[in-house]
């Protein structure tokens, strides 16, 4: 099988924020009479990074063991990450674009394969979650990514999907779009504002190529929970 290499800023990584929120229900796309894509949007895609969060990973002995993101996304009470940012999570630190911060402890959803997590959120309302695709992307679509990345806020990357890599009965999702450390949990997007996916990490075997888990995984594991 072949190995990812998984991004995820740890104790010795300076990582500062990624997101906010003001508003609730979902973020929308500009009013234009004419079609304009979400990667092209600068305007678009600042509203949108408002739904992106910093994580900061606690353990039982109030060390930060992981510095990764999040997002909102499928309901206001849930936010999104990846299941290796949190895995030895006593609490969360969540940090929002506006600097606003609040604790986090109850993880309801993990799969450690599909590498998703759900943290509840529900008792901090009036989050502007991102609306979710509900078909794959086709190769050579334009996609970005949001996420916390070691002293720079609120980055931004393009590029492009690569190819749909099923792999156990899983969809991940190929991309060309620059991560780094911290990037482990932010959102994959699509032209139309929407998340395709879960950033996982980089793949080692080739330049410029980095690995999302579909969206749907997230979907199917709220499922399995109820």
């Amino acid at each position: 099988m072949k190995r990812i290499h998984r991004k995820c800023g740890l104790l010795f990584v300076l990582i500062f924020v990624l997101m906010g929120v003001s508003g609730c229900g979902q973020s929308k796309p500009p009013d234009a009479k004419t079609v304009v894509e979400f990667t092209e949007s600068p305007e678009w895609i600042e509203r949108v990074a408002q739904s992106v969060v910093k994580l900061e990973i606690y353990d039982e002995s109030d060390r930060r063991v992981a510095v990764g993101s999040g997002f909102y996304a499928i309901d206001e009470k849930y936010l999104i990450t990846s299941a290796h940012v949190v895995e030895n999570m006593c609490y969360a630190i969540v940090t929002e674009d506006s600097r606003g911060t609040y604790r986090v402890e109850k993880v309801v959803g993990y799969d450690d394969i599909a590498d998703v997590a759900v943290l509840d959120i529900s008792e901090f309302s009036g989050k502007q979650i991102l609306p979710t695709a509900v078909e794959l992307p086709l190769r050579g679509e334009a996609i970005a990514t949001i996420g916390t990345t070691a002293g720079l806020v609120n980055l931004v990357t393009l590029g492009n999907v690569s190819k749909i890599w099923e792999i156990g009965g899983m969809n991940r999702i190929l991309f060309t779009a620059a991560v780094s450390a911290g990037n482990s949990g932010g959102p994959l997007i699509n032209g139309r504002g929407e998340v395709i996916g879960v950033v996982m990490g980089t793949y080692d075997y080739a330049d410029q190529v980095n690995v999302a888990i579909s969206i749907q995984e997230v979907q199917n594991l709220l499922h399995t929970k109820k």
